[in-house]
């Protein structure tokens, strides 16, 4: 895993290692000195702070002191062990580091944090001035200028994010609620570009009297319909809008008018079933 904030980074290796490399203010890379990192270097307890960890609970050391996730914020920052502990250094002006600030301003060594609860903490965000952590029960806590609250429980939260001042927490549907559908499916459906290509061809085989207009009228109907109902295309997520602009005025110009009442019918069904498909995406 990675994290980065405003002027350091962190990077956790697959045996659990983290490294830290960047501006060390307020001691955020866990270490008083140098002022700045410029190569990334493990992050390392300080052995007053390993003795109170090492065994307790029945766990490995290496589950108790594994990191499996960080974060990293304006000045601090945040290490959850495997164990489900927290490990924090750096500045604690607003209790960002999960201890309330009249017991502690900033700390130049990885402290442990536990889990008001008894709990374990699987993941972590980090904001300016803020930290928010997440659970194995789901349930989502922030750091405050005492310590440590939940600020969400019950709701089965499965992920989090921070940044600035801002926190954003992504739950599990209610029970009973409806999915949300998929739009498209790039396995069930043709390629968006391929279908636009297409219809320009089929038109140029209509203009120069190549093979059947009934047939290729049929096909060019058929394939606009197809662009029609599915919303993401005419979203800009696949085709240039303009290049669609193209298509449509071609086919105004190229098509007869029984080729042109075909199509406004394909158009008709194809906008309705787009229409249809957003409605059926909508949880309420």
């Amino acid at each position: 895993g990675v994290a980065a904030g405003d002027g350091h980074a962190v990077v956790i290796t697959a045996h659990g290692t983290a490294f830290v490399w960047g501006e060390n203010r307020h001691s955020c890379c866990g270490r008083e000195y140098p002022a700045e990192l410029t190569v990334p270097l493990a992050m390392k307890l300080s052995s007053n702070q390993s003795s109170p960890l090492e065994g307790s609970d029945g766990l490995t050391i290496a589950d108790v002191l594994a990191i499996q996730d960080a974060a990293c914020g304006l000045e601090h920052t945040i290490l959850v062990t495997r164990s489900g502990r927290l490990l924090v250094c750096g500045n604690n002006n607003f209790g960002q580091l999960g201890i309330a600030t009249s017991e502690l301003k900033s700390s130049k060594a990885l402290k442990s944090v536990n889990h008001p609860n008894g709990g374990r903490f699987v993941s972590t965000e980090a904001g300016y001035g803020h930290s928010l952590m997440l659970d194995d029960a789901g349930d989502v806590w922030m750091t405050t200028q005492n310590g440590i609250e939940c600020i969400l429980t019950g709701k089965s939260a499965l992920a989090i994010a921070s940044g600035g001042n801002n926190s954003a927490v992504i739950t599990a549907a209610p029970s009973g609620a409806k999915l949300l559908k998929r739009q498209f499916s790039m396995e069930e459906i043709e390629d968006p570009t391929s279908i636009v290509d297409a219809v320009h061809g089929m038109i140029e085989d209509l203009e120069g009297g190549k093979g059947n207009e009934t047939n290729l009228s049929q096909e060019i109907a058929r394939k606009s319909e197809e662009l029609l109902r599915y919303p993401s295309y005419l979203n800009s997520l696949f085709v240039n809008p303009k290049q669609l602009d193209t298509l449509f005025e071609r086919l105004l110009h190229a098509c007869s008018a029984d080729v042109m009442q075909e199509l406004a019918m394909a158009f008709e069904r194809g906008l309705k079933g787009g229409l249809d498909s957003l409605r059926d995406t909508r949880l309420i």
